[in-house]
């Protein structure tokens, strides 16, 4: 596992990211955003106040999660692929990379030494990448659509309104609006 993500951090270093990679990573920005501005009103006082203080911390002005929202919308679009793999490869340089690694204590399974984890990044660093090729991506999780079951028997229980269903595979449901 360590030599697997010391490859794919060099490999980010040495050729960049796939714009799908960066679609992805917008895509998945906009949605915390999204999330953290339906849910602000939900936020205890510990995280409101730790907010407020990372942000007076940083000298910056405090923003709600809407506004956070609109300003990620507004600069988001203009990041690109070529600015954001320059920035990691400024910002991980192998030369001053730090290995923290921790590993599960289990009888029969020792942890590696230092200079175990040292030789093997010194390994990874030392090989020749390949940057990897964009593929199509798929368009639909499934070659065809499933043929619809049939329900073979349903009741609902009167008090609780939860109905339940056998369908025709066997699957047994429960359903409650």
């Amino acid at each position: 596992m360590l030599n697997s993500l010391l490859t794919e951090l060099k490999r980010a270093r040495d050729f960049g990211f796939l714009q799908p990679e960066l679609e992805d990573a917008k895509k998945s920005t906009i949605a915390g955003a999204e999330q953290a501005e339906r849910t602000e009103g939900t936020w205890d006082a510990n995280t409101f106040l730790s907010r407020m203080n990372s942000a007076v911390s940083q000298k910056r002005k405090p923003m709600s999660q809407a506004q956070n929202l609109q300003l990620t919308r507004s600069l988001l679009p203009g990041i690109t692929l070529k600015e954001v793999s320059d920035s990691f490869r400024k910002s991980f340089p192998a030369e001053s990379r730090f290995l923290l690694v921790q590993f599960p204590e289990k009888e029969g399974m020792p942890a590696p030494t230092e200079k175990q984890i040292l030789e093997e990044a010194a390994l990874v660093e030392a090989s020749k990448l390949t940057a990897l090729e964009q593929k199509e991506r798929p368009l639909t999780l499934l070659e065809m659509e499933p043929v619809p079951g049939t329900v073979l028997d349903q009741e609902e229980d009167p008090e609780t309104k939860i109905l339940s269903a056998t369908l025709a595979n066997g699957i047994r449901i429960h359903l409650r609006e």
